[in-house]
């Protein structure tokens, strides 16, 4: 199921009674890309475009980078430290810092500034509003004209779209709901929580298989207890001339190869699709035994827990202790049976974070088995190493590229859980598995 279908299914629930219709344009600023698409009747992509070099990483990047400026005099080897981490207590800072760096960039979208802790020898650093939207502003306008170039495409007019909808965590930002609606002349939409829009959307989608003929849009989709927000208008917008309106039933232009296709890894995509690309890279197995100059298995600790039936976020007790809280308040999750079966796992899950990333847990394997199939298709571009968290979790991952996904996996020492994170966007192959270890130690080590 295409992702914008499932904003712009979202977007109807929120629309007042009278409320213009037409095609929706939904723009997703996600964590590693933004991406962009014009819906129309049904299910209909009309156009689609997308950024891979922006997201709310880059954006984290950028206030880092701009921190560093300003503090980096008062010890360049320590801060130098903080950007390449040689030894785990660097990572720990590492970290600590990324997340004190992305809770103030959120922290702006609400206030007129903030303040970021800072470790030895650093003092905090004060940040405002202005100086973040002036590290981000010509990037964000980039993709405000790619968002109005999509809808040329689409053949439509911004007044005439039945709205324009903004999605992902970082879309909170003030600034960019200033960008969309003076590029396009019309007062963009968000939410309190942009993050969860796709989530919520897929409730009101039809996601059985198509019929021989197509399947008409709902009539109607049930009300959600959420309120959309409307931005900030900014005086003057110039309205734009209208265009004449498409034919009825909006049909679908030429399909073209996107940058990002918009797709649900963990929730709308079937079990064969996820297993297919998963046992492809993992069906290789090894004998258990720890690679060279890695420590034996140690004993399993979930050794006399209930047996491994799902909770109703689809994972078991032993999957809980390896996603940690992160994933689990984070993340959607879902028991995939089907998957477990093809990997010969005692249970697999699935887990979407709303940036599009997808984690996948699987009881009953460990790292030693997966770990040549995974290798073979990494292309050589690997990354190893130990990982410790501050609840006392240790366990080793490995990461890299090849042709088919980025991937890194894990293990935590004496939990018979393997998690994989995976990254099937068309631009992984040009990413460093140094990228896919940011974000597990940022986002998906547990305790972190």
């Amino acid at each position: 199921m295409p992702e914008p279908v499932a904003a712009a299914a979202h977007y109807a629930t929120l629309r007042e009674t009278g409320a213009p219709s037409g095609p929706i344009a939904v723009y997703d600023l996600g964590a590693g890309t933004v991406d962009c698409a014009v819906v129309g009747a049904g299910t209909a992509v009309l156009a689609e475009d997308g950024l891979p070099d922006l997201g709310s990483l880059d954006i984290d990047q950028a206030l880092l980078v701009h921190i560093g400026r300003s503090v980096s005099h008062a010890d360049p080897a320590q801060w130098q430290r903080l950007l390449r981490p040689q030894t785990t207590s660097d990572r720990r800072l590492r970290r600590v810092l990324l997340q004190d760096v992305r809770d103030a960039k959120e922290s702006l979208s609400r206030h007129a500034r903030t303040e970021v802790p800072m470790p030895d020898p650093f003092g905090d650093v004060l940040l405002t509003r202005a100086e973040l939207e002036a590290l981000v502003r010509p990037n964000l306008l980039r993709s405000a004209e790619m968002l109005a170039a999509t809808i040329s495409r689409a053949g439509l007019a911004p007044d005439r779209l039945g709205g324009v909808y903004l999605v992902g965590g970082p879309s909170r930002m003030p600034l960019l709901a200033a960008l969309v609606g003076s590029t396009l002349g019309v007062v963009p939409t968000t939410e309190d929580q942009p993050e969860t829009a796709v989530a919520f959307g897929l409730h009101h989608v039809d996601v059985r298989p198509a019929a021989a003929t197509p399947m008409p849009a709902p009539a109607s989709w049930p009300l959600v207890q959420q309120q959309p927000s409307p931005a900030q208008q900014q005086p003057g917008l110039n309205q734009r001339p209208p265009a004449p309106m498409p034919p009825p039933g909006w049909p679908q232009q030429p399909a073209k190869k996107s940058r990002k296709p918009f797709v649900i890894g963990a929730i709308a995509l079937t079990a064969l699709v996820i297993a297919g690309i998963v046992t492809a890279v993992l069906a290789t197995r090894g004998d258990d035994k720890p690679a060279a100059n890695q420590p034996a298995t140690p004993p399993n600790t979930c050794a006399g827990s209930p047996p491994a039936l799902p909770g109703e976020n689809g994972l078991t007790k032993c999957i809980r202790r390896l996603a940690g809280p992160t994933i689990q308040t984070r993340a959607t999750c879902s028991d995939d049976p089907e998957l477990a079966k093809a990997l010969g796992a005692v249970r697999s899950a699935l887990c979407r974070f709303p940036d599009k990333t997808t984690v996948a847990f699987h009881e009953g394997l460990t790292l030693a088995q997966v770990e040549p199939g995974a290798r073979k298709d990494m292309a050589g571009r690997v990354e190893t190493d130990t990982w410790r968290t501050r609840i006392g979790l240790a366990g080793r991952y490995v990461a890299g590229a090849g042709p088919k996904l980025g991937l890194l996996i894990y293990q935590a020492d004496g939990i018979p859980v393997v998690g994989t994170v995976m990254d099937t966007s068309p631009s992984h192959t040009s990413r460093r598995p140094r990228d896919l270890v940011q974000f597990f130690e940022q986002t998906v080590q547990p305790g972190e």
